[in-house]
């Protein structure tokens, strides 16, 4: 089964916008992602900074549907 083609923001402002929308923290979302809490916030950095990494789609993909369906909670109550 493949993923719903999702267009992919790697803008470190919309990462971290939907990072809040979880409400967790950095490091509680790599360890429920199962990545390294490293690797997790090198994907947070401008893109022009030493120690950024270009986010994998799949984790961008898992990152985007755990956040809408966050809103989606805050909606319907």
């Amino acid at each position: 089964m493949r993923p719903e083609n999702v267009e992919i923001n790697l803008d470190f402002n919309h990462l971290r916008n939907l990072i809040d929308d979880i409400g967790l923290s950095q490091t509680e979302i790599a360890h429920k992602l199962g990545i390294s809490k490293r690797d997790f916030r090198s994907y947070l950095f401008a893109q022009d900074a030493k120690t950024y990494k270009p986010m994998p789609y799949v984790v961008y993909y898992a990152l985007y549907v755990w956040a809408t369906y966050e809103r989606f909670k805050k909606k319907s109550i």
